[in-house]
Order: structure tokens, then C-alpha cells, then sequence
């Protein structure tokens, strides 16, 4: 197994656990292990392009990894009472991104990241991170949790658009077969 998978398939361990510790309430704790477990994703796409390791399946399970995490994330904290409702269209999306990359796998054919969904994810992220102090940070929590909510809009703005993205680009392939 390749140091990238390796890193990947950490990434889905650490962000269970995380997501567990924060519904246990060592939010501390779950906080430190999600950061490690975002860290990893830099990790995974480096290594794969430095030790040229780049794989159809690891093109599949890095995004498929992302987007579990951070929906068991926004699940979590939708769930806590800490993230609104509408961060839930963000993990509708993500899903149907999941099943259009498999539709598209059982087509023989493999999408890889495009900087559209790169981006989003980081956006997603900080809009967790800034959530997450704010339910924490009670001193500073309404402009933390402000800051989120904007975050989060972009977030959603840029799932959609990466959505759409990775629709034209199924059709292109699809049709390109």
C-alpha cells in the first residue's frame, strides 16, 4: 500500500474518530484529530504526485474520504445544534457527487479532482473550523459563528458550482467514450 493511501485511509479513521470525541463531548480532543485528519489530505496528494503513485483508485477514495468526513462533520454539528440546517444542501450535493463519480467508475471512466472541488474543500473546513471555536469560544462566539455563516454560504456556493462542474465534465467523458 502506497504512503498516499495510507494517508487517506487515515484520514476516514481520524475523522470517525473525531466526529465521536466531538459527540462525546471532548471537543478539544475532536477538534485536535479532525485538523490532524485535514492535514493528511495535503499529505496524500502530495506524496502521490512526489512518489508518482497517482492511482484510478485513489483518484476515487481521496474525494470519496473528503466528502464522508466533512458531511459526518456538518451531520454532527447540524445535529448539536451548532451548524444551521442549510449546511445540509452542502451534504446532499456531496452525495450526489459520490454517486456520479460511481456511475461514472462503472462507465470505465475516472474523473479526477478539479481545483473547482479542491477549493470547496477548504472552504468547507474553514467554515467548520470557524462554527466549531464559536461553540467553544463563548466570548467570541457571535463573531466567529458570523464569520462561519458567511464561510458557509461560500461553501455551499462552491459545492454546487463543483457540482455542476463535475457534471459537465461526466457528459464530456461520457460522450467522449
Amino acid at each position: 500500500m502506497s504512503p498516499a493511501m495510507i494517508c487517506t485511509i487515515s484520514r476516514f479513521v481520524l475523522g470517525a474518530a473525531g466526529i465521536i470525541l466531538l459527540a462525546l463531548g471532548y471537543h478539544w480532543w475532536g477538534f485536535a484529530i479532525l485538523v490532524i485528519a485535514f492535514l493528511t489530505d495535503f499529505a496524500d496528494g502530495y506524496l502521490a504526485r512526489r512518489l508518482n503513485h497517482v492511482s484510478d483508485l485513489g483518484a476515487m477514495l481521496d474525494p470519496l474520504v473528503d466528502k464522508l468526513v466533512v458531511s459526518g462533520i456538518i451531520i454532527y454539528m447540524i445535529a448539536a445544534g451548532i451548524l444551521p440546517w442549510i449546511a445540509i444542501l452542502i451534504i446532499i450535493c456531496e452525495f450526489v457527487l459520490i454517486f456520479l463519480a460511481f456511475y461514472l467508475k462503472s462507465k470505465g471512466k475516472v474523473v479526477h479532482s478539479i481545483w473547482v472541488g479542491k477549493v470547496k474543500f477548504q472552504f468547507q473546513w474553514l467554515c467548520l473550523l470557524f462554527y466549531f471555536l464559536g461553540s467553544v469560544i463563548k466570548s467570541v462566539e457571535l463573531e466567529l459563528v458570523t464569520i462561519g455563516f458567511g464561510i458557509l454560504i461560500i461553501a455551499a456556493i462552491m459545492t454546487w458550482c463543483s457540482l455542476y462542474s463535475h457534471v459537465l465534465l461526466g457528459k464530456q467523458t461520457l460522450k467522449g467514450a
